[in-house]
């Protein structure tokens, strides 16, 4: 594997439920081996992303975001156009990017503040942190194309 390092980007201003995944995801990979990056906006998010894959520095790329309706934005739109462009942004790069992209339903913004579900947040920081490992630990371990391309037709 190339580097043990992270990057994690917080989406939004300090909110509580993404700091639960982050917290859950520094259970599992140790917080000196994560980068975090804090970005207001949403839609500026695949930027970062796609700046933080082109360096190839990090084993994987953990976008955590919590998505509310918006005054100029439907909230299912926001989550589509973040989770597409991150996918976007693994396949041009070839880089691990995996999100945590959390959309309440309308009108249960209040009940994911209740205590229960920030269970729920460090659980998903948990599982995504063990993917990240898994992930990135497969990533690596597969051959290169080229070298694929010379099993497959080796050249006399």
């Amino acid at each position: 594997m190339k580097t043990a390092k992270y990057a994690f980007i917080k989406v939004g201003e300090q909110d509580e439920c993404v700091e639960r995944t982050f917290r859950g995801f520094c259970e599992v990979i140790p917080h000196s081996q994560v980068d975090t990056f804090l970005i207001a906006d949403p839609f500026s998010v695949p930027i970062l992303a796609m700046d933080l894959a082109k360096t190839g520095y990090y084993s994987a790329i953990v976008v955590s975001a919590m998505i509310l309706e918006d005054m100029n934005f439907r909230q299912d739109h926001i989550a589509h156009a973040l989770a597409s462009g991150l996918m976007s942004v693994s396949l041009k790069a070839d880089a691990l990017v995996l999100p945590i992209v959390l959309s309440p339903r309308q009108g249960q913004e209040a009940v994911w503040q209740h205590d229960d579900f920030f269970d729920y947040f460090l659980s998903k920081g948990r599982i995504t942190a063990n993917a990240a490992l898994n992930d990135s630990k497969l990533k690596f371990s597969l051959p290169f194309p080229k070298n694929v391309v010379a099993w497959l037709w080796p050249v006399f």
